[in-house]
């Protein structure tokens, strides 16, 4: 029985850190668009998954246009 090679994988991090804890950060929270600014440039390379560990309770500060822009960017991943 030959076992098939492990496939070559590949991760990355994209961490970002409140600006109470990070003064260099810029404004917190992101707009829903740069959210999906992430999920279009993640997954045009062929990520797998993109996670975000929050919550979208409220709507985007900026409008609810911007609302649009991720959840249409998570929908075409």
């Amino acid at each position: 029985m030959q076992i098939p090679p492990k496939p070559e994988t590949t991760s990355y991090w994209l961490r970002w850190m409140r600006p109470a804890w990070n003064p260099t950060a810029s404004e917190w929270p992101w707009s829903r668009e740069r959210h999906g600014y992430v999920v279009h440039y993640l997954k045009e390379p062929g990520a797998k998954a993109v996670v975000f560990d929050l919550l979208f309770l409220e709507p985007d500060r900026l409008g609810e246009e911007f609302d649009a822009v991720v959840a249409e960017e998570m929908r075409a991943a």
